[in-house]
């Protein structure tokens, strides 16, 4: 009957059925089915029953499930939440209460999609019960399942005995971390300022014994407010009988940290509603509320989620604005509870139109029934969706389905309305001006593409800020003003980008960037491990950017997020580590327990994949996050403890975050969880506390009984003092901005965020001072303002490898300058895997923080030092120190980021470590290129590099150690070159022609190490003005498009289609024309294809076949090669012997061509035969085929089978059987009723290919059964 299936049938006579049941014939009996396909059925159409036998049957929907038919609402219409008494509704009408018993409760409220009822009665009264009509009556069941329910939908009843019913969630629900708070009137709305209203706890209200003053002020703080104005129990409103005790003996205990958190209460009661707290919150004043404050469950706001809505019509199609349509949010209706015109209004404009027109709810269209309700409680505070809250759950019927009409967007949007007061955001700040008016922040934002919106700071301020902001979340701050760029910018389309593709989660749910193990999720819903193996591991990883995979497995490690997640892919199957050769089905068959977790490996400096990211963590007896203890895992498998010991306890705790003594260790625990994980790490040998000391091998030959469990020392963060005149900071560097409430605080803030790495304070004199945590920070002059450094590390009376360096002159006396002989615990240091980073790290030790650079030395380099430090060969007093340190390696200039060996060498006091921490003075440095010649204003040449200290200024070259990407772009961009295309190392044609260099030209620069490509700024960089190199590793540098280089592809080449498998023959435009003619295949690659291709839009691209000329198209003399995959190595190269037009050096058929081809599967589909009979019965056979690279081929699996859909006027036809095998599949179906749709064609659509076939009207009068 076109239905999914059935939901439950029972057999007999029932009395609202009995006369109709008896005027009709028995038609059929003996129905026996092998399967729920009607074709292995067998019948009989004589009978030898009675109507007692008659069958009822209850079908499901095919493409939702039934909708429940209840609702509760409260005293004003709005719906009742759990532990709320409400007045039951069927079908928009009351209940009587004639043989309604506990079952006929429990099973209503299980329906409503609740744990069960609590109570119920209909001695209740609400003035809206005259609203309605009686619709149920003799409502009696034999169990607490709907199923076993009878009822009459007549009745001999009047409101007096309408059914009031109280339903509750889960045990737990209710527990302290997921806690609801409301306030509401005395008709039951809530209230979200500051008058009095009646205290609610999870839809209950809260008994006044224990309570006091510091338990108001907690509460309002849990909602939002600075603190309580006033409390009272001295009720008296009608409502509060409507409503269970749900809360008592609440007593917070500390008014140090007044969090909910701190404080106990019982969810038992013996109060009374006399005794009901009602509770009056102030309005923020001193310190906004942080979104950590403001406790919600279900209740979303906008930042957080994406949001899509659309209004379709009864068929599903788009209606555009001016017309009434259903409002669907992701592919979902909206429930009318707490929809208000605000709402309407922020709705349309989320859609680009200016404002709704027209809204109302109800049951209009068929079609609704077909669509699960997504969307519920959605409460706005103005026309801007930035001010709304929802939930994502609801208790709500198709009748309350919303439909709006929108006005057609108008010339000019109201940019008023778009900026909400008492919202402000936390993220990246990308630039900052003085506030003009709002219309000069909006046309600030639309000139960044990374603008999300506006924040405007207080106006009582001496001078206004407008903050243009990237990626950021928003939270309540009543002075401050707060607009989303989805407002005002109509070519955003209402939709907010919704991620999609692969991406791994951490057990809150928040994304891992480093290829740490973690759940592995597609589009939002997690990945089943059926068909997965290690090719498809590897193949994701590739897709995300990894070098491959380190491990997967399956897992419900992570069941509280899993829960909440749909399972998005099963069937994964890769024919090798490229995604494009992967099949999938996006049905499943799998639970959460079948969920794929991976980790994932970078490549190391080389290139070289390594799986070296060492990930460890500690789980609990329930594989939850176990904090500082618990059982040791590496990459997702455990430890066994062959060879480990103390130092590989604390080398790990330490490289966790802990500290680097005093942990713990065992393998004798019995944990059942153990056998959960594989075993991926054995044999861990350390030398020291440092993992760089550290061996080990990722085979083993272990059981479970030898797994690691580990318990390491908590530490505190240090810091350095605050240190004036410094702090530079990238803007994206900034983790979190706010109002400076004092130093203390701030670094406590940075305390909180495990990424930060120095607390910053803006200059006092700021009408408005901030406090700003940042993840990296260049100890660089910044007048006025001061900055305090994270992870200096604490002084550990346990730790006897905590560090303690000096410097010391010639004679052995403490240097009361910054620079001297180094030295560690009485010992000197050697200068192996020593770097500028290492001197940074140890001069900040030291203190010496405000200098803008740093220098080392050791005897064995000195020779080669030009305007070094003028120390000698050796001094007599090394030899009076043993060598107590080597092997200093630092991945940055922080001490945190250092690893190193102690008591251990293999050096000679030649190699000791002599520092100098910097002069007091600043280091300007200024880049120029210069040619063959030695002439400056090259594109691309010898870069030369003026660095002036002081008064003193040396020009010469600079040598390419750590030079890196950023290096290039920063020395480029101080050049005056914008296109970053171009900017590479150049490799002259001739180095002999640049011979003059080492003659002419000093080395003055080395180890130029930049964090930012974006600037031409050199304050972001680190060097050091010593060298240890010669003139073959001078820098060579191409910021711009060389002689012959193809400056601008867009307008000088085009791909011109030649078929439709992707082949595209390549042409450029001649010279001073605006003809193209074809390039000649000669010296044309795969690498300058790919490149072309990817400049287009493709995904990649190949070679394609030499191609004809053909009208239209003639020749240049011309070769065009790329040297690698980038529009910077592109080279026009004409042919020497070329004069004219009419002499060419290729033939008319060496045009070159590309094939250019996306990663997605491309399907075709051709119709090989067709045939219909009367009963609209249909076949249809097919050839199903994919194109791959340019190339055609059949299928090589069935599960693409699965993706197929048949349509016919835009609806799928249901009930649709497939067969058939390789590609060669036979579609069986019946079209639709012509009452429905008369159309005899149909659509066979596969992703996002379609063919329609349509069938000959002569064959509707075949009488061939199929």
């Amino acid at each position: 009957m076109g239905y999914s299936g059935s939901s439950g049938w029972v057999s007999g006579s029932s009395y609202s059925y009995g006369t109709r049941q008896t005027s009709l014939d028995i038609n059929l009996d003996d129905v026996r089915c092998s399967n729920d396909d009607w074709d292995s059925c067998t019948y009989s159409t004589s009978h030898n029953c009675g109507h007692s036998e008659d069958v009822f049957l209850t079908c499901t929907a095919a493409e939702a499930a039934e909708e429940t038919q209840f609702t509760l609402v409260n005293s004003n219409g709005g719906a009742a939440r759990a532990g709320e008494l409400g007045l039951l509704l069927y079908n928009r009408g009351t209940v009587c209460d004639d043989d309604f018993d506990d079952n006929a409760a429990e099973a209503i409220c299980v329906e409503l999609g609740f744990e069960g009822a609590t109570r119920w009665t209909s001695e209740n009264s609400f003035t809206i019960q005259s609203n309605y009509d009686i619709n149920l009556d003799e409502v009696h069941c034999e169990s607490d399942s709907w199923d076993s329910c009878e009822f009459a939908t007549t009745h001999d009843c009047s409101h007096s005995e309408d059914v009031f019913l109280m339903c509750h969630d889960a045990e737990g629900d209710a527990a302290a971390d997921d806690a609801v708070f409301r306030l509401v009137d005395e008709d039951g709305n809530t209230i979200n300022d500051e008058r009095r209203g009646l205290l609610l706890y999870n839809g209950g209200t809260v008994c006044d014994d224990g309570f006091g003053s510091l338990e108001a002020s907690v509460i309002c703080e849990e909602l939002g407010y600075s603190g309580a104005e006033d409390y009272d129990s001295d009720g008296g409103w009608e409502i509060q009988s409507n409503y269970q005790i749900t809360l008592d003996d609440v007593s917070c205990d500390t008014e140090e940290e007044e969090r909910w958190a701190s404080c106990s209460f019982t969810e038992t009661h013996n109060c009374g509603h006399s005794e009901d707290i009602f509770l009056t919150c102030s309005s923020p004043t001193d310190q906004p509320a942080t979104e950590e404050s403001v406790t919600t469950v279900n209740v979303i706001t906008p930042t957080v989620l994406s949001s899509v809505f659309r209004l379709v019509d009864d068929n599903g199609n788009e209606v555009e604005g001016g017309r009434m349509g259903l409002l669907l949010y992701n592919g979902g209706t909206v429930c009318d509870d707490s929809f208000s015109d605000n709402s309407a209004d922020a709705i349309c404009r989320e859609m680009g139109y200016s404002g709704a027109s027209n809204w109302d709810s109800g049951d209009d269209y068929e079609s609704q029934s077909g669509y699960d309700i997504k969307l519920d409680d959605v409460s706005c505070s103005s026309g801007n969706w930035s001010s709304c809250t929802y939930s994502l759950r609801h208790n709500c019927g198709h009748y309350e389905d919303v439909f709006l009409e929108c006005e057609t967007a108008a010339d000019e949007v109201d940019i008023d309305s778009c900026f909400v007061q008492g919202r402000r955001t936390s993220g990246t700040v990308i630039e900052e001006v003085t506030y003009t008016g709002r219309e000069d922040c909006v046309e600030l934002c639309l000139s960044h593409d990374g603008c999300h919106g506006i924040a405007v700071s207080p106006l009582y301020w001496s001078v206004t800020g407008c903050y243009i902001i990237g990626e950021h979340t928003t939270f309540q701050d009543y002075s401050w003003q707060y607009a989303a760029r989805s407002c005002f910018d109509r070519s955003t389309d209402g939709e907010t980008e919704v991620s999609e593709g692969f991406r791994v989660l951490d057990r809150d749910g928040d994304a891992i960037e480093d290829g740490g193990r973690g759940l592995l999720t597609y589009n939002g819903g997690t990945v089943c491990d059926d068909g997965f193996g290690d090719t498809e591991a590897n193949a994701i990883c590739i897709e995300m950017g990894f070098a491959g995979s380190s491990g997967w497995e399956n897992s419900y490690s992570y069941s509280s997020l899993q829960d909440n997640l749909d399972i998005n892919l099963d069937d994964v199957s890769c024919d090798d580590e490229d995604w494009s050769s992967c099949s999938y089905s996006e049905e499943h068959n799998c639970g959460h327990s079948e969920d794929v977790f991976i980790s994932c490996s970078s490549d190391d400096a080389d290139g070289d994949s390594t799986t070296d990211e060492v990930n460890f963590n500690l789980v609990n007896e329930e594989g939850e996050d176990g904090g500082n203890s618990g059982l040791l895992i590496y990459n997702g498998g455990t430890v066994c403890d062959d060879y480990f010991d103390q130092d590989a306890a604390d080398a790990i705790c330490s490289l966790m975050g802990f500290a680097s003594s005093g942990s713990e260790w065992n393998s004798s625990l019995s944990w059942s969880i153990k056998s959960d994980y594989n075993i991926f790490l054995d044999d861990v040998r350390c030398s020291n506390a440092s993992w760089a000391s550290c061996d080990y091998s990722e085979s083993h030959n272990c059981g479970h009984s030898e797994d690691v469990f580990l318990t390491c020392r908590e530490v505190e963060a240090c810091y350095t003092e605050y240190q004036e005149n410094t702090g530079w900071f990238p803007d994206s560097a900034i983790i979190r901005q706010r109002t400076y409430i004092g130093h203390d605080e701030c670094k406590e803030w940075c305390d909180a965020h495990e990424n930060c790495q120095a607390a910053v304070i803006s200059p006092a004199f700021w009408a408005h001072r901030e406090c700003f945590i940042v993840s990296t920070l260049n100890v660089t002059e910044r007048n006025n303002w001061s900055a305090a450094i994270k992870n200096a590390r604490c002084p550990d009376e346990t730790d006897e490898e905590t560090h303690h360096f000096q410097l010391v002159n010639e004679r052995g006396e403490p240097s009361n300058t910054r620079e001297g002989l180094l030295l560690y615990k009485g010992g000197t240091v050697c200068d192996d895997g020593f770097s500028s980073f290492s001197a940074e790290a140890i001069c900040r030790e030291l203190g010496f923080t405000s200098s803008p650079k740093y220098r080392y030395s050791s005897a064995s380099t000195l020779s080669d030092i030009v305007g070094g430090i003028s120390y000698p060969s050796m001094w007599r007093v090394q030899e009076d120190y043993p060598i107590l340190m080597d092997e200093v390696v630092c991945d940055s200039g922080q001490w945190a980021n250092c690893s190193y060996v102690t008591h251990k060498h293999d050096c000679s006091h030649l190699e000791d470590i002599s520092l100098h921490c910097g002069d007091n003075g600043t280091v300007t440095i200024r880049f120029e290129l210069v040619d063959s010649e030695n002439s400056p204003g090259a594109t691309a040449g010898l870069l030369i590099a003026s660095v002036t200290t002081g008064n003193e200024t040396d020009r010469g070259t600079v040598c390419d150690d750590y030079f890196n990407e950023n290096s290039i772009a920063t020395a480029c961009r101080q050049l005056g070159f914008e296109d970053s295309r171009y900017f590479q190392i150049y490799e002259p044609e001739d180095r002999y022609l640049f011979s003059y260099a080492s003659e002419v030209y000093d080395i003055v620069l080395d180890n130029f190490a930049c964090s930012s490509n974006l600037t031409n700024d050199t304050s972001s960089c680190t060097y050091v003005l010593e060298h240890d190199c010669t003139a073959s590793e001078n820098v060579y540098l191409s910021c711009g498009p060389e002689e012959g280089h193809i400056a601008n592809v867009t307008n000088q080449l085009k791909l011109t289609p030649r078929d439709p498998r992707g082949l595209y023959v390549v042409e450029k435009r001649q010279e001073d024309s605006e003809v193209y003619g074809g390039v000649c295949d000669d010296g044309f690659t795969d690498t300058t294809a790919a490149t072309l291709c990817s400049y287009f839009g493709w995904a990649r691209g190949r070679k394609g076949p030499s191609q004809l000329l053909r009208n239209g198209t003639s020749y240049v003399s011309t070769r065009l090669t790329c040297e690698e995959d980038r529009l910077g190595s592109c080279k026009d190269r004409p042919y020497p012997d070329s004069e004219n037009s009419t002499e060419y050096m290729c033939a008319p058929h060496e045009l070159a061509s590309v094939y250019c081809f996306n990663e997605v599967m491309d399907h075709r589909i051709d119709i090989l035969r067709g045939n219909i009979n009367n009963a609209l019965q249909f076949s249809i056979n097919i050839l199903m085929s994919y194109y791959k690279e340019g190339e055609l081929f059949l299928l090589h699996n069935d599960r693409a089978r699965r993706s197929i859909e048949v349509r016919a006027c835009d609806n799928v036809i249901p009930a649709v059987r497939i067969s058939g095998s390789g590609g060669r599949y036979v579609i069986a179906g019946r079209l639709f009723a012509s009452r429905v749709c008369d159309d005899q064609c149909v659509s066979i659509v596969v992703g996002e290919t379609t063919k329609q076939y349509c069938f000959e009207p002569a064959a509707a009068s075949e009488a061939s059964s199929i």
